[in-house]
């Protein structure tokens, strides 16, 4: 009598457990989709109003006019000194769009840190759609969604 020694699993085990594999790695990622939408969102808008409040307080430090301006068809946007030279340039998510408003997308902190001008702007991801308002007086600005 002799044992077969080198058992293994057969094609259908095999079949059985890969596709039990795949139908919970499809469930994960239907749930991961709307979480990166999410992050995406607070990503930007953290890291835009950061740059926006560093913008306005190095205008204020150094007294002098930083110019903002937003290229939404290259999908970034530049703060730059007074003497044309950049402080920083910042790329941003193709998934987001940004159009104007009642306000330009080129604007300035001026040296006491208000705004040049005042109104909004509309930033739209995905299927959302965000309101950017610019107030007068004091550089203050807000972002509800629409």
């Amino acid at each position: 009598m002799k044992l077969n020694t080198e058992r293994g699993f057969t094609l259908i085990e095999s079949l059985i457990v890969f596709s039990i594999v795949l139908v919970i790695l499809t469930a994960s990622l239907i749930k991961i989709s709307p979480m990166t939408n999410a992050l995406l969102e607070k990503r930007f808008f953290s890291q835009f109003q950061s740059d926006l409040l560093f913008a306005q307080n190095y205008a204020m430090s150094h007294q002098q006019q930083i110019r903002v301006s937003i290229q939404p068809e290259k999908h970034m946007y530049y703060v730059i000194k007074n003497g044309g030279e950049f402080l920083f340039k910042r790329q941003y998510a193709n998934d987001i769009s940004i159009q104007e408003g009642s306000m330009d997308l080129y604007f300035s902190f001026l040296s006491d840190g208000n705004v040049n001008q005042f109104g909004n702007f509309y930033i739209f991801l995905k299927e959302k759609e965000f309101k950017m308002t610019f107030l007068i007086g004091r550089g203050r600005y807000y972002v509800t969604e629409m």
